[in-house]
């Protein structure tokens, strides 16, 4: 026999080792899951994980139905790369959380995760919470796969203090009041009135493009039957103004700069529910001056503030054995107020419920926590990012080709917007850049 063959003949028994090796880990971990327990897995931060150890807690003392245990997700990149991963090996929950739109898209895609819709109550349990407006936000051909937790609209945070010195008694709603803002606050280099880059992260469009094009467009999607819906009149008018405030250095764009808000050179920037108690605790009286508003809109803009939700939720996994018994465990979670109360405690997020200023359950809350209650206001009018497969790629695409472009005068906003349309198309029709 010649090397040859025999190095040839080796490498087959490699290959053949390694597969049985990879298949017996599987199988044992398999074998090592208990039939009678569901497993769930959490978003690996401490405030949720305190949350859900008292619901977990609560439902396995009550003896509706059975054990449920969870642990966190465990993310040495992404909490996405590590779900994807265990769906390979087949180690994945059987309910996880933490799932954002596109994520969803990606496992519907892979048959990976149920269709909530064909549960007993699930109609019921949309209606009692009134979340009919936010679930159609979260459809897939007419499909949910996604219970969603919280949304969290994207709003912006200005300086009241700053305002007032400058003869303004409330935030400007419209381009041309923060041009007009801008024109008296702005100090070359020094102080600016907004900050509309938000990063170069693809997940930074949510809070600004994205989120300015569902205010000015009343909500409409910018991904329509698979194809990119943004060379039109709402993003010309966004682009138009996004341009003439790069031009007139009206914005910040040096994202390494972070603490130019609390320091009083920045007048209005985007901040989460979730900086509400870094604030307080950091910088109590400059908070005090805060004033929540929504994101900017056209002059000609009428009706409805909608923004970008920042939104996430779970989803049942297709191989779990009991996806009725885990269904009864969400539809339990979900139909109890008093979670949504403790969710909100525990996390200043506002649960993705439509009742929230009407409950009157959360009005004490809200009395005593006007920075949360200015985002639950519009919680109803918050929409998800579009449910697409490749949304990192998209929005990259929209950092790349619109975003960067207008802030270092490379092109003009038509030019811009013909470039991204052609170029996000590419994607989504999956053809090479």
């Amino acid at each position: 026999m010649n090397n040859k063959v025999t190095k040839w003949i080796s490498a087959v028994i490699v290959v053949a080792l390694f597969a049985w090796y990879v298949i017996s880990i599987i199988n044992n971990k398999e074998q090592g899951r208990d039939p009678n327990v569901l497993t769930l897995w959490i978003a690996p931060q401490d405030v949720q994980a305190q949350f859900w150890s008292i619901v977990v807690d609560d439902w396995n003392k009550s003896g509706l139905g059975m054990k449920v245990v969870y642990n966190t997700i465990q993310t040495s990149g992404s909490s996405e790369e590590s779900i994807l991963n265990s769906i390979v090996s087949n180690t994945n929950p059987d309910i996880c959380d933490n799932i954002f739109a596109g994520f969803v898209a990606q496992l519907a895609e892979l048959k990976s995760v149920q269709n909530l819709k064909e549960f007993e109550g699930f109609d019921e349990l949309v209606k009692s919470r009134q979340m009919g407006t936010i679930m159609k936000g979260w459809e897939k051909n007419g499909e949910n796969y996604v219970m969603p937790m919280y949304s969290n609209p994207i709003m912006y945070w200005w300086r009241g203090d700053k305002l007032k010195e400058n003869g303004w008694d409330k935030p400007p709603e419209t381009y041309s009041e923060l041009i007009k803002l801008a024109k008296k606050v702005t100090i070359p280099h020094r102080q600016y009135a907004i900050k509309l880059f938000v990063g170069r992260n693809w997940w930074d469009r949510w809070s600004d493009f994205i989120a300015y094009y569902y205010a000015a467009s009343d909500g409409q999607p910018y991904i329509v039957d698979n194809k990119a819906s943004i060379d039109n009149q709402y993003s010309k008018e966004i682009l138009n103004f996004y341009n003439e405030a790069f031009s007139n250095n009206w914005s910040l764009i040096d994202v390494s700069i972070s603490e130019a808000f609390w320091q009083g050179t920045l007048l209005g920037e985007i901040h989460g529910p979730w900086d509400i108690p870094y604030a307080q605790n950091t910088y109590p009286e400059v908070l005090k001056s805060v004033i929540i508003s929504p994101v900017l809109v056209p002059d000609s803009h009428k009706g409805l503030k909608y923004t970008l939700a920042d939104t996430k939720g779970l989803v049942i996994f297709k191989t779990c054995q009991h996806p009725e018994e885990a269904w009864k465990f969400l539809r339990w979670l979900f139909s109890q107020e008093k979670y949504s109360m403790l969710w909100l405690e525990k996390t200043e997020m506002p649960p993705a419920r439509g009742d929230l200023m009407t409950n009157p359950i959360f009005q004490e809350y809200y009395k005593n926590h006007p920075y949360s209650k200015a985002y639950a206001e519009y919680v109803g009018t918050a929409l998800p990012p579009a449910l697409i497969t490749n949304t990192i790629d998209v929005q990259q695409a929209m950092t790349n080709y619109i975003m960067e472009p207008l802030m270092y005068k490379t092109g003009t906003v038509d030019s811009c917007l013909k470039i991204a349309t052609k170029k996000i198309n590419d994607m989504l029709e999956g053809n090479e850049l």
